[in-house]
């Protein structure tokens, strides 16, 4: 994932990577932080960040949303900065 120092002063920003379980899956939790790397940036600077994901974190088989970004998918409060995003994808994992 790239990531960007959209603003006009130096910062740090934690990229974090979630995983939540789709379909009928009461026993787990709704999303899992499954990695995370803080990051310094320079204004206008942009860095790539790479997750690589184990065989254990992507078990058991079914459908699975990834989210990556500066905060948790869906977070709005106080402290949600206007720049920091979330993309998500939807995959299947398959046995």
């Amino acid at each position: 994932m790239e990531v960007l120092n959209a603003g006009k002063l130096a910062g740090e920003e934690v990229v974090q990577l979630y995983l939540k379980r789709r379909g009928d899956r009461s026993e787990l939790p709704i999303r899992s932080l499954e990695g995370f790397e803080r990051i310094a940036l320079k204004p206008g600077e942009k860095k790539f960040v790479e997750f690589i994901l184990t065989p254990r974190q992507l078990a058991p088989p079914g459908d699975v949303e990834i989210a990556v970004g500066g905060k948790q998918p869906g977070f709005r409060g106080a402290a949600d900065a206007s720049t920091t995003q979330v993309l998500t994808a939807n995959m299947t994992i398959t046995p």
